[in-house]
């Protein structure tokens, strides 16, 4: 059995973590447009080609891991791990999308979020915190490091963030990034992706957005449905 996961929690082996393989669903195209092969990286790294095929198997959060740093390695393209997010964010989650995308309000989709990611990826966790005027959106990744590589953060912060888009709107923008790992060469296409100032080297990996956004409607929602 194989399983796949987004994740880094403290302590904790990667190896015990899992996560669904539908994460995987764009990632030949991601590859082949940044010029690297994607079954030889999947061979290199030894995740078998069926998962490509089979987006509700189990493979192991330290083999994705492996995949995303040596494809980036390999093609030279600090920025992997946000082309991965670029693509099918919320459908990758499978039944947590549809839970997700059936509540009233972002607010209400974030606590779902929060709730059941694990059902997805067992070693990721949102902590979710409001301060004032702004909330702070922490993706907490398990792991024995004591941080989770870089193409997995900037996944799995990129990712949400395109949940978040694909909920709200294309025009919704975050009030700020932040990345716990140095800058790359290229700043700009970062901010290109958040649409919102990004610093690196930053305690966590969160996006901060306005508290009023948790508030706003999802217009295609059925609270019928998200009962069920």
């Amino acid at each position: 059995t194989y399983t796949l996961h987004f994740g880094t929690y403290r302590c904790i082996p990667a190896m015990s973590d899992l996560i669904r393989s539908a994460t995987l669903t764009h990632y030949p195209e991601v590859a082949r447009s940044v010029g690297i092969d994607p079954r030889a990286m999947m061979r290199k790294v030894r995740l078998p080609l069926e998962t490509l095929e089979r987006p509700d198997l189990r493979i192991a959060v330290s083999s994705l891991r492996r995949l995303l740093e040596a494809s980036a390695a390999a093609s030279g393209v600090e920025e992997f791990g946000l082309l991965m997010a670029e693509r099918g964010a919320l459908a990758n989650l499978g039944p947590v999308a549809l839970v997700v995308r059936e509540q009233a309000t972002i607010g209400d989709a974030l606590k779902a979020l929060a709730r059941y990611i694990h059902i997805h990826h067992e070693g990721m966790r949102l902590v979710i915190e409001p301060l004032g005027n702004v909330v702070t959106l922490t993706i907490r990744l398990r792991g024995s490091l004591p941080r989770a590589p870089r193409q997995s953060s900037e996944m799995s912060l990129g990712s949400l963030h395109r949940i978040i888009r694909a909920l709200a709107g294309e025009d919704w923008k975050p009030l700020e990034a932040h990345l716990s790992h140095p800058p790359p060469r290229n700043r700009k296409y970062y901010r290109g992706f958040f649409g919102c100032p990004v610093e690196f080297n930053s305690e966590n990996d969160a996006l901060v957005i306005a508290a009023r956004d948790l508030d706003q409607p999802i217009p295609s929602a059925h609270p019928l449905i998200a009962n069920y």
